[in-house]
């Protein structure tokens, strides 16, 4: 019984998301992904904790940057890789 809760809530979560994944980027994502130099830099992992997203220092969020970074060396600049 267990299983097939988690086995219906994975398809149900996979339902309502799928549709995403053939989007492009939009809004932030120019700024967060297709614009930021971190992205394309190889530039050392602790720079990251050092700055934040945008020039403020209220959007401090390291490990968003990172996964963020990950992503482009996986995908590049597919926006399905991120959707995913």
């Amino acid at each position: 019984m267990r299983k097939a809760f988690i086995l219906l809530l994975c398809l149900f979560v996979w339902g309502v998301y799928f549709n995403g994944l053939q989007n492009n980027f939009v809004l932030d994502d120019e700024a967060l992904i297709t614009r930021n130099p971190l992205m394309k830099s190889n530039s050392p992992l602790g720079i990251i904790f050092k700055s934040s997203i945008y020039d403020s220092p209220k959007t401090y969020r390291p490990l968003q940057v990172l996964s963020y970074i990950l992503d482009y060396k996986l995908w590049g600049l597919n926006a399905f890789g991120f959707h995913l």
